[in-house]
C-alpha cells in the first residue's frame, strides 16, 4: 500500500477513534438491517462485539505499513469466523456496509482516493480471513455458534 493510501486512512480512523465505539454501533446497526439473517450470528449483547471490531480495526491501521504483522492474526479471525459458515458473500457486504458507515461518517471528507484506500484495504482482509475460514475442517466448522473470542 502506497504512503498516500495509508495516510487516508488514518486520517480518515482518527477522525472518528474519539467516537469510535458509536461508529461500531453504526456499523452493526446498518449491517444488521442491510441483512437481518446475520444478527443471529453474533452474540445478544454487541457491546463486546464492537469493542473487538474498533480493536481490530485500530490494530489494522497502526500495521498497515507492515500487512504481514497482521497477517496471522487475520488468518486465525477468518477460522473462528468459519464456524458461523461467514462466506465470501457476507465478507462483500461487511466491506460495502464498512464503506458505507465511513462516508455517511466522515461525509465530503471520505473522497474517491479514501474510498479505493479503504476498499483496498478491506479487500485485503478478506482475502486473508478467507483464506483463514479455508483452512478450518468441515467437522471443526459445524461446531458453529456466535463469534467468540
Amino acid at each position: 500500500m502506497e504512503p498516500g493510501a495509508r495516510r487516508l486512512i488514518r486520517e480518515n480512523f482518527d477522525a472518528i477513534a474519539p467516537r469510535a465505539v458509536v461508529f461500531g454501533a453504526d456499523f452493526y446497526h446498518r449491517l444488521f438491517e442491510a441483512a437481518p439473517h446475520l444478527r443471529t450470528r453474533f452474540p445478544p449483547e454487541l457491546a463486546p462485539q464492537i469493542r473487538k471490531l474498533v480493536e481490530t480495526l485500530s490494530t489494522l491501521i497502526s500495521h498497515l505499513a507492515a500487512p504481514t504483522a497482521m497477517r496471522e492474526e487475520l488468518h486465525r479471525l477468518g477460522a473462528r469466523h468459519a464456524h458461523l459458515h461467514i462466506g465470501a458473500d457476507d465478507y462483500d457486504l461487511v466491506s460495502a456496509t464498512m464503506i458505507e458507515t465511513l462516508r455517511a461518517w466522515l461525509g465530503p471528507a471520505f473522497t474517491p482516493a479514501c474510498e479505493a484506500a479503504w476498499t483496498d484495504t478491506l479487500s485485503h482482509v478478506s482475502k486473508v480471513m478467507l483464506d483463514g475460514a479455508g483452512s478450518v475442517t468441515p467437522q471443526r466448522r459445524e461446531a458453529g455458534g456466535p463469534i467468540r473470542r
